[in-house]
Formats: structure tokens, C-alpha cells, sequence
């Protein structure tokens, strides 16, 4: 606790989050044991410091207030009759046999996941539609992820299925979300007027996370292969722009705090521009956290770092906390910031693999051993290739970015 103080403040945070939420059972049996521990360590952290004790029971009581009322004001979608629904097409536009499926902002309500037939509407589109909405399921056998929270990862609240797609309307009211989705939509088209599918989507992938326009079987390539994540805004996507804005600053010769504070900005543009999703506003926190260390000379990457991203995703998207992308994004980090330097000690002996090589041999197992557990109890999947096929990818990533 003296070195990470604020690894004790975020499991508060977290612990209380958890603790107000309806999660499954056995989640719910965590978090009670997590509680009494983290009260257990926390009545002797600091050699008994009152006022620390007193700072993790105001995190824990504003994670649990945070949960509350995200909960109190979160969208429910109950059963209707069929009826004409307004939206506009928020992202996510997959085209099939006759079918298309996409996220669709309602002009009154909550985000929701679209399958019609009829024609293809393009992203930012103002559609007409009839169909029934419903309520994902949630778990209905032990050990069997919840719809409704993958689903929710994805920004859906419910779903229209069997829908019928009647017209175009004009542009709706903006919103943070639809202009999101117009910036999308010129991007994607700058791209596709200069690349070539599958290229075109698969950057669209890479720089917002657009895994609509892949083809299935591609998709399912990404996924079996262990390498989906490049296709998901997270820590190598932020961290590329990042580099990329710091290095024409300094370029600049703008100083080192201004660089850092500039990159700051940026990263959080990206991150919004990208959808903030939890990998997205995990990276940012954490990027942020570095770069403020570096203008002061600290340490960039540490415990402390990952726990003030997890401070901030608790409090301010507390929902996300039982859902897979989460417990993916961060047992991807920990496992980094934990393993990474052991898994270097055992290459360093290969005199054979050069410097850099061998750091992107330690990162790559490092994220696997994290995430691999996860993706079987979640996903049913296990690639033990995908050390390989990352060495192979991740490097590609960035400079395709660039």
C-alpha cells in the first residue's frame, strides 16, 4: 500500500461498484470475498493511518453511489408490438444474404442492435424501420455468458430482429454519438476511395474499431487466431497516436511538459473519436498517467497507473465492471506490468533473438497468459498460436496506422 496507494483506492472503488450491482451468482461470491479482504488489508494499510482508511471508504461509497445511479438512469428495454421506429445508424453495418445488421440511436431512447432486410444504410444514416424491440437474455445455464452484457460492451441496450428498413429521413438531432458516427462515415469513405477491400475495413478496424465491413470469414480469421484485439481501440492503437503527436511536438520544440500535456488532449480526442469503449478510456487514463510522469521524470508504467484507469472506469462506467471487455482489457494489463519483466529474464539467455525482438517475445506472452483463461470460460476459444501470429501482426498495426 506505501508503493501503490491507489491500487487500494481502486479496489475500493470497484468493490463498492460490484457490490450494488445484480451480477451472477458466483461473480457475486467474488466480489463478497474481495470486499472482506480488501477490508481486512485495508484496516491495517498505512500502519493504521485514519485518514488513508478514510479515503477508501469514501471510494468505496462513491463507487457503490456511481453504480446507483447509472443503474437508476440506465436504459431498459421492455417487449413491444411491432411498430415505426426513428434512428440513426451509430456503427457496425454487417451486410448478408438480403439482411443487414447495425446499431441504431433511437431518436427517444436507447442504442440498439438492428437486423433488417430492405436496403443497406450507410453509417450517420436517419432511417425508418418497422420491427418489435426486445430485451437481450441474459444467462440461462450455469457458466454461460450474459448476452445482455457482451451486448452491452458493444453499446447495445436491446435489439429490433425481423426488422423491415422503409426509408431515409433527414439527418436527426446531433448528438455526441451521431456525430461520432459522421465522423466514422467520412472516414471510412476517405479510405475506400483510396484502398482496396479487404484493406479499406481492416484499417477502418484498426484506427475506430469498424469490424462491420469484414467479411465473415475474415472476422472469424481475426478471432481464431488471437489477434481480434488489433481491431478493438485499446492500448496499441492510443499508444501509436500517442507517440506520433509527441514526436511532432518535440519535433517542434515545444517543451517537454507542453508535448505531454498536447498529447494529452489528443489521446482523449482519439479515444472519444474512437466511441470510448472500456479499453479505449482504460488506455487513455493510463496514457495520460505516463505521459504526466514523463514531463515530471517519474516512472510511466506501474501498478499505480493501471489502478487509476481502473478508478476511472469504475466510477465513471461502474455498468462495465461484470462484463467481458473489462475483464479482458485489464487482465491484459496486469499480466504485462506483472509477468513482463520475469518472462524477459528467461529470453535474455537467447543471445540469438536481438533486443527488440526479444521485448515484443515478452509483451506477446505476457497478454496471452493474461488473457487466455478468459477467452476460454468467455469465448469458448484458445488460439496457443497467437504469440505468433501478434509478433506477426502487432507490429504491422502500428505502421499501417502511422
Amino acid at each position: 500500500m506505501e508503493r501503490w496507494p491507489l491500487v487500494a483506492i481502486a479496489a475500493a472503488a470497484l468493490l463498492g461498484a460490484a457490490a450494488v450491482q445484480p451480477l451472477l451468482s458466483e461473480q457475486r461470491a467474488v466480489a463478497c470475498l474481495g470486499l472482506a479482504a480488501f477490508l481486512l488489508v485495508a484496516a491495517r494499510a498505512h500502519d493504521g493511518s485514519a485518514r488513508f482508511r478514510v479515503v477508501l471508504v469514501v471510494a468505496l461509497v462513491a463507487g457503490a453511489a456511481s453504480a446507483w445511479g447509472h443503474l437508476a438512469t440506465a436504459a431498459t428495454v421492455e417487449p413491444d408490438r411491432t411498430t415505426r421506429i426513428r434512428c440513426t445508424v451509430v456503427g457496425d453495418v454487417q451486410a448478408q444474404s438480403g439482411t443487414s445488421s447495425f446499431l441504431c440511436a433511437l431518436d427517444d431512447g436507447p442504442t440498439l442492435l438492428v437486423s433488417a432486410s430492405g436496403f443497406v444504410p450507410a453509417i450517420a444514416a436517419h432511417v425508418l424501420l418497422r420491427g418489435r424491440v426486445e430485451p437481450f437474455d441474459d444467462a440461462r445455464n450455469p457458466q454461460e455468458p450474459s448476452e445482455r452484457n457482451l451486448e452491452r460492451d458493444r453499446g447495445a441496450a436491446g435489439r429490433i430482429a425481423g426488422a423491415r428498413l422503409l426509408a431515409l429521413l433527414p439527418p436527426a438531432r446531433a448528438t455526441v454519438a451521431i456525430e461520432v458516427a459522421r465522423l466514422h462515415a467520412w472516414a471510412g469513405a476517405a479510405l475506400r476511395a483510396r484502398l482496396e477491400e479487404p484493406a479499406a475495413s481492416i484499417l477502418a478496424g484498426e484506427l475506430w474499431g469498424d469490424r462491420g465491413s469484414l467479411a465473415p470469414d475474415l472476422r472469424a480469421e481475426f478471432q481464431e487466431t488471437g489477434t481480434v484485439h488489433v481491431l478493438v481501440t485499446a492500448g496499441l492503437h492510443l499508444g501509436v497516436v500517442g507517440g506520433l503527436v509527441l514526436a511532432l511536438l518535440g519535433a517542434l520544440r515545444v517543451s517537454r511538459v507542453g508535448a505531454c500535456a498536447g498529447t494529452i488532449l489528443c489521446v482523449w480526442f482519439y479515444a472519444l473519436a474512437s466511441g470510448m469503449h472500456v479499453p479505449a478510456m482504460r488506455a487513455a487514463t493510463m496514457l495520460s498517467f505516463a505521459l504526466a510522469a514523463r514531463a515530471y521524470g517519474a516512472k510511466t508504467l506501474s501498478f499505480n497507473a493501471i489502478a487509476a484507469a481502473a478508478l476511472v472506469v469504475g466510477l465513471c462506467d461502474p455498468l462495465a465492471i461484470p462484463g467481458a471487455s473489462f475483464a479482458l482489457s485489464f487482465s491484459c494489463i496486469v499480466a504485462i506490468a506483472a509477468w513482463a519483466d520475469p518472462i524477459g529474464e528467461v529470453l535474455r539467455p537467447i543471445a540469438s533473438l536481438p533486443e527488440g525482438v526479444r521485448e515484443g517475445v515478452t509483451l506477446t506472452i505476457a497478454t496471452q497468459l493474461g488473457t487466455w483463461p478468459l477467452t476460454a470460460a468467455i469465448f469458448n476459444t484458445f488460439s496457443p498460436y497467437a504469440v505468433l501470429a501478434n509478433l506477426a501482426v502487432v507490429p504491422a498495426v502500428g505502421a499501417t496506422m502511422l
